[in-house]
């Protein structure tokens, strides 16, 4: 099962937005579902449960929390 509120993040994501603030019509529902599908894959093997995420926020946060530990990891294996 596809959790909505990935999936509505990723279909933000992809369809970006003009200047306006208006949402540019989506040419490719497979990429969303696609993206959303990598999105879930990504969180599964860094210990998140999906289905467990109950707002955008909330999403975003954790993505921006598993960029950092990604940063890290790179920085380590670098350096």
């Amino acid at each position: 099962m596809i959790s909505k509120i990935i999936r509505n993040y990723v279909a933000k994501m992809v369809a970006g937005r003009s200047d306006d603030g208006i949402m540019i019509t989506l040419r490719n529902p497979q990429k969303v579902e696609f993206q959303t599908a990598m999105m879930q894959d990504l969180l599964m093997r860094r210990g998140i449960d999906p289905m467990a995420i109950q707002s955008e926020d909330q999403l975003k946060m954790i993505i921006n929390q598993i960029k950092a530990m990604e940063k890290a990891e790179d920085a380590a294996q670098s350096g």
